[in-house]
């Protein structure tokens, strides 16, 4: 990145031809100033010092993980934390961090910096500070089964939102998975010899709507929290409907919006246009 700052500085500077910079002014790499470039390129090269002094024969010694902590610990307390004006939310992060580093200070390791990337984000793990988050998230209908026996362990203002319930997504209604003319009866029958570890696979794929009506029930039944039932109303020009038990429990649908719109036109008769001009228009232009 750096060697093609210096290409694009160098251009900039022999490129004198008044129509040609016109053109390239149009393209945004070209169009930053200079001393934005002089500082993205220092940035990078402060970059590339501190990567040297972290990793620098790291595989040549031995307990090098403990030796790439400890320089990490260094540089966040001295020349982070200590030495720049930094926000409370960041600053709080950072001690965070380093709470966790005192931990793993005197770890006795040496692996590959392979390993060294995949395990970071380990090491380096820490709370949410309290009543910043919810310190989880429910993705998808896998978790429900676990996350919500802590419903009733929670902060009462927690809601808990089961989205996405519409018949299609909880498997009510047949889903078109695949282009016409292709079904899934296309790919129970399709191999021949019949494969049972493919036939295993497709079998599990129909099966699944019939997990996400058991999360969705369970989920309901034992969680001890608020909670909020939502489904995506249009896909594209598909206009969709929530799923079936929903509507013969007689739940009713509220429309979702961010902001709240006035359905009346506000009065404007009081904003006075001062300095007009009067005319004509034609089916071309303005004739005054």
């Amino acid at each position: 990145m750096r060697k093609r700052l210096k290409t694009l500085k160098k251009n900039k500077k022999y490129l004198t031809d008044s129509d040609k910079r016109e053109c390239i002014s149009h393209i945004s790499y070209y169009a930053v100033l200079k001393d934005e470039i002089e500082m993205l390129d220092r940035a990078l090269e402060d970059l590339e010092d501190i990567a040297a002094h972290f990793y620098e024969d790291f595989e040549n010694k031995s307990h090098n993980f403990r030796e790439f902590y400890r320089k990490l610990k260094n540089y966040l307390q001295t020349d982070v934390l200590g030495d720049r004006e930094l926000s409370e939310e960041f600053a709080d992060i950072l001690r965070r961090v380093l709470m966790r580093l005192e931990e793993v200070e005197y770890i006795d390791a040496s692996a590959s910096f392979e390993c060294l990337k995949s395990t970071m984000s380990i090491y380096l793990l820490q709370e949410t500070k309290p009543g910043r988050s919810a310190n989880w998230i429910v993705r998808n209908f896998e978790q429900i089964d676990g996350d919500i026996l802590r419903s009733g362990h929670e902060d009462p203002n927690i809601i808990y939102h089961f989205a996405c319930l519409e018949d299609e997504d909880v498997g009510a209604v047949k889903k078109a998975e695949f282009p016409w003319p292709l079904n899934d009866d296309f790919f129970e029958v399709a191999q021949n010899p019949v494969d049972w570890k493919y036939q295993v696979y497709v079998k599990c794929c129909n099966e699944y709507k019939n997990f996400k009506r058991y999360a969705l029930i369970y989920g309901l039944e034992f969680n001890r929290a608020k909670f909020k039932l939502s489904y995506v109303r249009r896909d594209g020009d598909k206009e969709r409907e929530p799923y079936y038990l929903l509507k013969i429990l007689g739940l009713k649908k509220e429309k979702y919006a961010s902001t709240k719109k006035s359905r009346r036109l506000e009065d404007s008769s009081q904003i006075d246009i001062s300095g007009s001009r009067n005319g004509n228009f034609d089916a071309y232009r303005h004739r005054p």
